[in-house]
């Protein structure tokens, strides 16, 4: 019986001395380091409302920062980041008050890879590539239906190349070129040319300064486009 007791003492000391949840303000960051009454803390801290909800946690191994939390009370929205070098780093979570969520991927606190957003059925509902904090590459929009509503490309942050916008309803959509940003309504352009109501198929070429583009119609008639960087 006295071993028992011992032991139940020494746990309750144990705990007291390093709890596993404490509020975030009595941690001692040092050099990145979380201390807490002179040790490397490890657990969770957390941030509160006036109401005793929590905002904020933060969790820690050894006095290292590796995933934090935050809550918004109002939306019920939750954002999961992981970290490392102590800035966000690798896949984060968004879960949002409608049942959307979306994933975010992180290199060294700046978004980077593919980032994607889902409905609460699990249709992919947008969909972008970002390279060092900027958009670069691909673009996708659809509808909560599923249907394809937007696709595009992204180039050091401004529009580039075709982008395609589907319209409900309607069989032929329209076509944009955007150049550093520079829109062409490449669909007026195809009716001044008397092409109406009909599907062509795009090609891309690249000679030098010049980008070549292709439209091969239904009936076989093509239409060239160059555009001069």
């Amino acid at each position: 019986m006295s071993k028992i007791y011992l032991f139940f003492i020494v746990f309750i000391i144990g705990c007291g001395n390093n709890p596993r949840v404490i509020k975030y303000r009595l941690i001692d960051f040092k050099d990145s380091i979380g201390y807490y009454n002179g040790v490397r803390f490890s657990g969770k801290a957390i941030i509160q409302d006036s109401l005793d909800n929590n905002i904020a946690e933060f969790f820690l191994d050894d006095g290292i920062l590796y995933k934090q939390i935050y809550i918004d009370t109002v939306d019920s929205s939750q954002v999961e980041e992981n970290i490392k070098y102590n800035l966000v780093h690798g896949q984060s979570i968004c879960y949002w008050k409608d049942g959307r969520i979306s994933y975010f991927n992180y290199k060294k606190g700046k978004l980077d890879g593919i980032q994607k957003t889902y409905s609460k059925t699990g249709k992919l509902l947008y969909l972008r590539t970002m390279k060092d904090g900027i958009l670069n590459g691909p673009m996708l929009e659809y509808d909560y239906s599923g249907n394809l509503q937007v696709s595009g490309n992204f180039i050091n942050n401004s529009k580039d190349s075709i982008w395609t916008f589907y319209k409900p309803n309607f069989p032929y959509p329209d076509y944009l070129f955007f150049f550093a940003g520079n829109k062409i309504d490449l669909t007026a352009k195809m009716m001044d040319f008397g092409f109406r109501d009909t599907t062509w198929i795009i090609n891309e070429i690249f000679k030098g300064d010049t980008i070549i583009y292709s439209f091969t119609c239904q009936d076989r008639r093509i239409v060239k486009f160059e555009i001069v960087k």
